[in-house]
């Protein structure tokens, strides 16, 4: 056992079932699959898309990220005295 955990730590389990999904994931399964010229073009537009939606959307809402970036606190006005 680890020092520090219990005997009822779930921490082993969680381990277990993280190495198991591992496996699952890198073990190759043939798919017995086709796939034709228009697949690629597909995944390419699909790519593109993110691509131009993720700019879109950062330009629309550039404004508000740089001002939730850069927020004041209200004592934080260096204009000076009012005239």
């Amino acid at each position: 056992m680890i020092r520090g955990q219990s005997a009822g730590s779930p921490t082993g389990g969680v381990s277990a079932a993280v190495a198991a999904l591992a496996l699952c994931l890198l073990y190759p399964v043939p798919a017995h699959a086709y796939l034709d010229a228009g697949t690629g073009s597909v995944i390419l537009q699909a790519l593109v898309a993110v691509i131009a939606g993720a700019a879109l959307g950062i330009r629309v809402y550039w404004g508000k990220l740089k001002s939730l970036i850069s927020r004041k606190s209200p004592g934080d006005d260096h204009s000076g005295p009012a005239a």
